[in-house]
């Protein structure tokens, strides 16, 4: 039985994983972070803007920002990295979910109410 998946908005679950998938992201490509380098401390600080727009087209701007620092940050030998801006804009929520391998919303036959499945999960049947 081939399932179809529907096309419904993103949750904000969804919305909080792919955030920080993309941060992880970005910090992987830092070259002070690659290949399993160690610090005795570190802080951080972030300012990302945030645009939500609802399926109504309404959109929303609000802000993810803080301050965050781990052990005890010395002045005299900073590492520094350069300060990049960049911008990340997701896809169509479906085909973001499956380039992401997150479950899809489709529509259970039997009972006609929405259940979430993988796309390999829904390869085997």
């Amino acid at each position: 039985m081939v399932e179809t998946a529907l096309a419904t908005p993103f949750d904000s679950d969804e919305i909080v994983e792919i955030a920080c998938a993309e941060f992880k992201k970005r910090l992987r490509g830092l070259s002070p972070l690659y290949s399993g380098k160690q610090y005795n401390a570190f802080s951080l600080d972030f300012n990302i803007p945030i645009r939500l727009v609802r399926a109504s087209g309404e959109s929303s701007n609000t802000l993810a920002w803080g301050n965050a620092s781990k052990g005890v940050i010395a002045p005299e030998d900073p590492v520094e990295c350069e300060n990049v801006t960049e911008t990340f804009t997701s896809k169509e929520p479906n085909v973001e979910r499956m380039e992401r391998d997150m479950p899809l919303t489709v529509e259970d036959k039997k009972g006609g109410l929405p259940k979430k499945v993988r796309v390999k999960d829904m390869k085997k049947k």
